[in-house]
């Protein structure tokens, strides 16, 4: 059993020598026993050989705000110093604690 994919507008960067441009990639898929692909790079015979490395990572948190300090936002809400979470994102939207009740998993309400 075999299917296709298409990713239209890919990078084609690296494919053929091409330095750079966009284009249509196909992709050509087929279900293998464990018998056909013994042998191939990262196949054992339990399975698909997984390793772990560690690596240091930095990440940078930016918050949004929906307006300036003191300064009335496009929802009616100020901008204030008291530091509470608002009822709805910097764009209008609800925040995570609220998709909770619906049975979501989402984010910790506040720090994570």
């Amino acid at each position: 059993e075999t299917f296709t994919t298409r990713e239209e507008q890919a990078p084609l960067s690296g494919f053929a020598g091409l330095r750079e441009g966009t284009g249509t990639i196909i992709r050509e898929w087929a279900w293998r026993s464990p018998g056909e692909v013994t042998g191939a790079p990262g196949v054992s015979k339990q399975g698909v050989m997984m390793r772990k490395e560690d690596q240091q990572m930095g990440a940078l948190l930016l918050g949004v705000e929906c307006s300036a300090p003191m300064k009335e936002d496009l929802f009616g809400h100020a901008h204030s110093i008291d530091a509470k979470s608002k009822a709805r994102s910097a764009w209008g939207k609800p925040k995570w604690r609220d998709y909770r009740s619906g049975g979501e998993d989402v984010p910790a309400d506040l720090g994570g």
